[in-house]
């Protein structure tokens, strides 16, 4: 035997034996907890809140023990952040057990009142990295790295606990769901559904809008497919296919879902797994690619590009182009930005010009359209919905015309023959419009195969009074208000029967509803307070005037259910004290401190205007929000009665909207209010109120008539249209 070789052969045992113990030593320290579901985008998995035994939903952090020692967490940290940057984001609080083999749950949200774990910080579903430590921050336990999440998934280990990340329905131990073991989805990642399917939808290479990071250029991907498609090894570029060496591919964990939109911003930086190195030219033009590599590793491998658009130099800024229908070959200039939702055109031709939402027979809802056009426009096969992402709910009969300058209505029409709800079920695909909470109400264009053309138009609406409508207005700058009218004109507006109003074939819109109670005076930014070396924000001297112009006098509680009270809303939150009431032409004040309490700066505030006649009424404090000092919306609501128990909002007090402002502190608007001492006063108190012809900028009147002359009159662009002429052009959102 040869014993060189034998002690060798000993030797190397021992080595292997100490490097083994080595490992079983220092194994423990890294992976005796790890990382086993994420959930980032938490939209269906429903959590208990043990305090008002009502649900939400948080993402998660589920972690696993895999020694047979239960282990104290106590001190131990999770952060978000890059690695050491902040490791004690979240620290484990005394006496957190994770049991021997067995799950922990904790939670990232800002619910840190509340039973369980919660980090006080979300998940991102863009993509992050999470780091576990020990304590003190500064041994590392595990990490985990992912992607763009899809809404409702979590990412897990399969097999759970040995395997590696994949797509999951969410499984959280501890949760509402009885099981704990992750779930695998399918995902697409054939080159077949790749090339079919992905298509670069719209991009943006001159962004000043704000609507990216920091005014990033950006693009779209859009997943044609039925199925969920992985974007991981993909790569993006804005070169020659053959030279795309100095971008990344798209990281792990990525995934788009059916029909679905991915966001990628043209950073010059691939921080985050919706960024990439470069960005998108404006000047003289750019190209986008999607790249399939067949080894994502290798650059020099075959390549395949899924999808290819040119950018032509492009100066228009903040102004996207984009496919219509989403995915098709036809690329238009869009007129809306729609980065991670649907592309589509503007219908110009057609306009929503009326809507009634809240009825009572001989009344139903109704939906009026009306052609500008001097030709006629045949709208059969359109859709109409109150929903955007479900087009298809109502359509329009085929070869329905509407003459030049024309209108046609349609109705709810139960028992009826046509009708957007015809069968009273209010259930997709019928609908009704929300008068409670408000609704949208979009109009699509369709063809006789019942496809979607990708061109639509659409408005929203607030809370509406019963038989009270919303019609198109179109203020002094030519913009678009929908706002109630102060007369339905449908075109038979007083009906005995429903049959009756549903003959009405519709009618030029009258001038919106004004008052009883208005907004008509605003102080929002008083001279500012300087002390040496110090400007400060003068939000005291504040106020908001309101007026009853009526004859009667006015509640500002609902007497049949007086603890539901008038608010101020949007920028300014402020309910109005009980048993509160404004005789004719009466003033109000409502200022941001307390005049009852604050005897002080009430004396300072009667100082500042002696003139305030002796009981005006003073409220205040705001109960939040303030008067931004550049642009705000200012709202008077009142209280409608409370939903009836047989709905499923029962109980829930809508707030339609009596009056409305929307200021700002640039021309034309007054611009001596904005901290020169003037206030904005409301020059015609029956005139329609959110519309910069009606307000000046003068010497405050708190609690009385508003200077007949003003310092600075507002300076209007285009002159006020007709209050009773056909509206001219569509400016409403889409």
């Amino acid at each position: 035997m040869n014993c060189y070789k034998l002690v060798s052969r000993h030797a190397r045992l021992r080595v292997l034996l100490v490097l083994a113990l080595m490992v079983l030593a220092c194994g423990p320290a890294r992976a005796q907890v790890i990382f086993n579901e994420i959930m980032a985008d938490n939209r269906s998995t429903l959590v208990l809140d043990g305090t008002n035994n009502t649900t939400y939903f948080p993402d998660y952090i589920e972690l696993y023990n895999t020694n047979t020692a239960a282990i104290d967490l106590t001190g131990w940290s999770l952060t978000d952040l890059p690695e050491f940057s902040n490791s004690v984001k979240y620290v484990f609080p005394a006496g957190t057990i994770i049991g021997a083999t067995n799950y922990l749950l904790v939670f990232c949200d800002d619910k840190t009142n509340r039973a369980g774990l919660h980090t006080g910080f979300g998940l991102s579903d863009k993509g992050e990295q999470l780091f576990l430590y020990k304590s003190g921050g500064t041994v590392e336990i595990a990490r985990q790295s992912f992607g763009i999440q899809l809404r409702g998934y979590s990412v897990g280990r399969v097999p759970d606990i040995s395997g590696d990340f994949v797509l999951n329905l969410p499984t959280p131990a501890g949760g509402p769901l009885a099981y704990s073991t992750n779930t695998p989805v399918a995902v697409d990642t054939s080159l077949q559904t790749l090339t079919n399917s992905l298509r670069i939808n719209e991009w943006l290479a001159l962004n000043v809008s704000g609507s990216g990071k920091t005014n990033d250029d950006w693009f779209e991907i859009y997943n044609g497919s039925t199925n969920i498609v992985s974007l991981t090894g993909l790569v993006f570029a804005d070169d020659d296919p053959s030279r795309p060496f100095a971008v990344r591919s798209v990281p792990p964990l990525c995934f788009i879902g059916p029909q679905g939109f991915v966001q990628i911003f043209a950073s010059n930086k691939e921080k985050a797994a919706d960024e990439v190195n470069f960005s998108l030219s404006s000047t003289l033009g750019d190209a986008i690619y999607i790249l399939h590599f067949e080894d994502p590793a290798n650059r020099l491998s075959v390549r395949t590009v899924i999808d290819f658009v040119s950018l032509p130099m492009f100066t228009n800024a903040s102004v996207s182009r984009g496919r219509v229908p989403d995915g098709t070959a036809n690329i238009v200039r869009l007129p809306n930005l729609s980065p991670g939702s649907r592309n589509f055109g503007r219908i110009t031709e057609i306009i929503i010009n009326e809507v009634l939402a809240h009825t009572d027979l001989p009344l139903e809802d109704a939906i009026e359209l009306w052609n500008p056009t001097t030709t006629n426009v045949n709208i059969g096969d359109w859709w109409l919905t109150n929903d955007p992402e479900v087009p298809k709910k109502f359509r329009i009969p085929a070869n329905t015309i509407v003459p030049p300058g024309g209108y046609v209505v349609f109705y709810e029409g139960r028992g009826a023959a046509v009708g957007f709800n015809k069968r009273g079920t209010g259930n997709t695909p019928e609908f009704t419009l929300n008068s409670a909470q408000g609704d949208d109400l979009h109009l699509w264009k369709g063809l006789p195969n019942g496809e979607l053309t990708g061109d639509r138009i659409g408005i929203d609406f607030g809370e509406s009074q019963n038989g009270v409508s919303f019609g198109r207005y179109i203020t002094s700058m030519g913009d678009s208000d929908y706002v109630a009218m102060s007369a339905r004109t449908f075109g038979k507006d007083s009906p005995t029967k429903v049959t009756d109003f549903r003959k009405g074939k519709g009618a030029t819109n009258q001038y919106p509803k004004v008052g009883p109670v208005i907004i008509s005076e605003v102080h929002y930014h008083p001279p500012d307070i300087i002390t040496p070396g110090v400007t400060n924000d003068n939000d005291l001297d504040e106020f908001i005037e309101i007026r009853n112009i009526s004859g009667s006098t006015v509640l500002l509680y609902d007497p049949l259910f007086p603890t539901n009270h008038w608010r101020l809303k949007d920028a300014v939150e402020f309910r109005f004290p009980a048993n509160q009431s404004l005789a004719p032409d009466e003033y109000a004040l409502i200022v941001n401190f307390n005049p009852v309490t604050n005897d002080v700066q009430l004396a300072l505030f009667h100082a500042l205007f002696p003139n305030i006649p002796a009981g005006t009424k003073i409220y205040g404090p705001y109960t939040s929000g303030n008067l931004n000092n550049s642009s705000a919306t200012l709202e008077i609501a009142w209280p409608d009665r409370p939903q009836a128990v047989d709905r499923v909002d029962a109980g829930f007090v809508p707030y339609v909207v009596m009056d409305r402002l929307k200021y700002n502190d640039k021309a034309p608007w007054p611009i001596t209010p904005d901290g020169g001492g003037f206030s904005l006063q409301r020059l015609a108190d029956a005139d329609y109120g959110n519309d910069v012809i009606n307000w000046q900028g003068a010497a405050p009147t708190p609690g009385q008539f508003n200077s007949e002359i003003g310092i600075e009159a507002p300076r209007i662009g285009v002159q006020p249209l007709s209050r009773t002429a056909p509206l001219l052009r569509d400016t409403s959102f889409s």
